[in-house]
């Protein structure tokens, strides 16, 4: 599958996409940017395999225990 395209926008975008790393952001409201940033990206070859481990990263299992050790003062793993 292609990077994927999102807009910069609060919310979430810039940190799952690591500010670009992994996908393309565009400003709001930029069709052009958006267009482009959709042609471009479907030029690119798959990295299906990076892409996935970084899903994985907010994952709805990873996220529960996340939100589990904020309610309870549990410090989360080292990495």
């Amino acid at each position: 599958a292609p990077p994927p395209v999102a807009t910069d926008c609060p919310g979430g975008s810039a940190e799952i996409l690591a500010n670009g790393d992994y996908g393309q952001l565009v400003p709001i409201g930029d069709i052009d940017a958006m267009a482009g940033a959709i042609e471009a990206t479907l030029d690119l070859p798959p990295d299906s395999a990076r892409l996935m481990a970084r899903a994985e990263d907010y994952s709805a299992e990873r996220s529960a225990a996340r939100y589990a050790q904020l309610l309870t003062g549990a410090r989360p793993p080292a990495a």
